[in-house]
């Protein structure tokens, strides 16, 4: 079974880099003729090379000019361990240095040191630089790391440093397969007759030649065409992996660098990230409040703030919790590593760990968001979980959101899931689709309902209640129909709220008229029973009752509600029991007739033409009659 190890190389500028890969491998990594004039690695270069066992080691050799950090750490972002290149006639240098801070945040922990140029030296002063290269890494990530003294010039030091490189690949664990496919892109090129070309390192997952993917940020679906791993094609690559992968629908110029290459829908894209953030011991001022920053993940570079949430300032050497907004779009997942860089002059400052990559806006300095970060950055998944979910509110969170909060294949969502809802953490949703909402997002949600039933019984004391649709309108922000609709079923069945004709009101109210309202609902009662099947308006009845246009309004919807009248269409109203009779009477004009005409019906029921539509409308309306030309047809069973 083949392993496969990313080697990244580090160091300052003319050290050795890229002449001691083409000794170990063979292969020329400046592939720019602007690097091959200039003598620098401008751009990422890539080679490998086998060893006994079935491992692989793709080398990414990065620059080591200062103007071209960007790129190294474009670079570090997909490697298991690191090469320092230290060339002995000069020692540690300033972008030794940086680019050892930059490993360091990256989480890049494992590594040698190749001591080049012996040639130009005497052993004497090997000796000396070897010490001083002790001494000082003694206090970094690199502490104890095997130096070994080479030259790529006589060769003096490449078996020895073949072999601690194949030591040091052979107890490293291969990167897990599981999770989504990423591939950061960091070149994109075409080739005639083939089309265009990415490359990059697998971060995470796998993806098949057959597979859809998709390049975001920007969202663009493709095809795969082919792939190939070290010059070789293959149908499947993997973590771990270097990989070109010929695609389809695209073209060249529709590609960046900082885009990432991965399934479709999988990965979201923001602008706003939660992460803890490191400020580097050469960071002499610390950083500031809302400070404009350069942010790297992957191979992207993209410039925005940094928001520091616990403090104004965050010190040297210091971590805090930070927001960042960032002023286009990128594509990380929680556990991803950054690096930050100052806005000008330019120069690494601190890096860190996304905890969130679809967070809400946070509150400076206040305990709530301090506890949200205790949560996100807790080794326990239900605490993150928990975090995730009061920061969702009441829209809640789908399985698919909660996955991508969750990369790592090691959890088990489904029981992670099962276990939020036990503990009281979490609620379950199943209609249309599954989702999940907090403990806390339910309650108040429950609480705010109740509040506005309350509300809306003062303010209708004669209405029986409100209808689902009113209080959806009445809750703000408006929370989703399943949402709402669940928390009402199960206050509804826990006897919190009763629904009866399709209202809910709370057990407690009741519609209670005073005796004057009692009095003129027995007067409009009377009238209507009176006009019989003529009906009256509302105004004819206001007129008559001497009634106020509000008091009339009320009483009027509580004996519409109460059932006892019916609206007809164009205002008429009449007594219900004079609606059944109605009714009764249509039914037996139809047994004798197949179809009827309006003037059949007026004749029938003794009511003027101007009487007799309304009614039918009604009819219409309630899915007893049809209308068809100028007749009506019975369709009720």
């Amino acid at each position: 079974m083949e392993k496969h190890i990313i080697l990244g190389t580090a160091g300052h500028i003319d050290h050795g880099k890229t002449t001691l890969i083409r000794s170990l491998t063979g292969i020329n990594t400046d592939r720019l003729p602007e690097e091959q004039k200039r003598g620098i690695t401008i751009e990422l270069g890539f080679a490998h090379m086998s060893f006994p066992g079935g491992i692989e080691l793709g080398v990414v050799d990065v620059p080591g000019h200062e103007r071209f950090v960007h790129h190294m750490v474009a670079g570090v972002g997909g490697m298991d361990m690191v090469m320092l290149v230290v060339a002995a006639d000069e020692g540690i240098m300033p972008q030794t240095r940086e680019h050892l801070a930059i490993c360091d945040l990256l989480g890049v922990h494992r590594g040698l040191i190749a001591l080049t140029k012996i040639d130009m030296v005497d052993a004497e002063w090997i000796d000396l630089v070897r010490e001083d290269l002790e001494e000082y890494l003694r206090h970094t990530w690199l502490a104890g790391a095997p130096i070994v003294p080479v030259s790529a010039v006589t060769g003096v030091g490449l078996d020895a440093l073949q072999r601690v490189l194949h030591d040091m690949a052979a107890e490293i664990e291969p990167r897990q397969s599981a999770g989504p496919f990423r591939l950061p892109i960091d070149r994109a090129f075409s080739i005639r007759g083939f089309g265009t070309v990415v490359t990059g390192t697998v971060a995470s997952g796998g993806i098949h030649r057959s597979d859809p993917v998709a390049m975001i940020p920007g969202y663009r679906e493709c095809r795969i065409r082919g792939i190939q791993v070290h010059n070789q094609d293959t149908d499947r690559v993997q973590a771990g992996q270097r990989a070109a992968i010929n695609l389809q629908n695209v073209d060249k110029d529709e590609i960046r660098r900082g885009m990432i290459l991965t399934r479709p829908h999988t990965i979201p894209e923001t602008v706003t990230i939660d992460a803890d953030c490191r400020i580097l011991a050469s960071c002499d001022k610390g950083v500031r409040n809302r400070s404009p920053i350069r942010f790297h993940s992957g191979t992207s570079e993209i410039l925005g703030r940094i928001v520091v949430l616990d403090r104004e300032r965050i010190e040297p050497k210091e971590t805090a919790p930070v927001q960042f907004i960032l002023i286009e779009p990128t594509a990380v997942l929680p556990g991803d590593r950054f690096i930050i860089r100052s806005y000008s002059p330019v120069q690494t400052i601190g890096g860190g760990i996304v905890l969130d990559a679809e967070p809400v806006r946070h509150k400076r300095l206040k305990p709530e968001t301090i506890r949200h970060f205790e949560d996100l950055r807790s080794d326990v998944p239900l605490h993150r979980l928990r975090a995730h979910l009061d920061t969702a509110g009441a829209h809640g969170l789908s399985r698919t959101d909660i996955q991508r909060r969750f990369p790592d294949p090691s959890i088990n969502l489904d029981a992670l899931i099962d276990t939020a809802i036990t503990n009281g953490i979490a609620r379950g949703v199943t209609s249309p689709a599954p989702r999940f909402i907090s403990e806390t997002a339910w309650t108040r949600l429950a609480d705010k309902a109740l509040e506005m039933i309350d509300r809306y019984h003062r303010t209708h004391r004669l209405r029986p209640g409100i209808s689902r649709e009113a209080l959806k309108t009445q809750i703000k922000p408006v929370p989703p129909p399943e949402v709402l609709t669940a928390i009402l079923d199960h206050m509804i069945d826990s006897g919190r709220l009763i629904e009866e004709k399709s209202v809910i009101r709370t057990p407690a109210f009741q519609p209670a008229l005073s005796p004057d309202e009692i009095d003129a609902v027995a007067r409009i009662t009377t009238r209507l029973d009176e006009a019989g099947f003529s009906g009256m308006t509302t105004k004819e009845i206001q007129d008559a009752l001497g009634l106020s246009g509000q008091d009339m309004k009320t009483l009027f919807q509580y004996v519409l509600d109460l059932g006892t009248v019916v609206r007809l269409p164009g205002g008429l109203i009449m007594a219900s029991h004079a609606v059944n009779d109605l009714h009764r009477m249509l039914c037996e004009l139809f047994a004798s007739s197949g179809a009827i005409t309006v003037g059949m019906f007026r004749d029938a029921a003794g009511v003027s033409r101007k009487q007799a539509v309304p009614i039918l409308e009604y009819f219409d309306s309630v899915g007893v009659t049809r209308r068809r030309g100028d007749e009506r047809i019975l369709i009720e069973k």
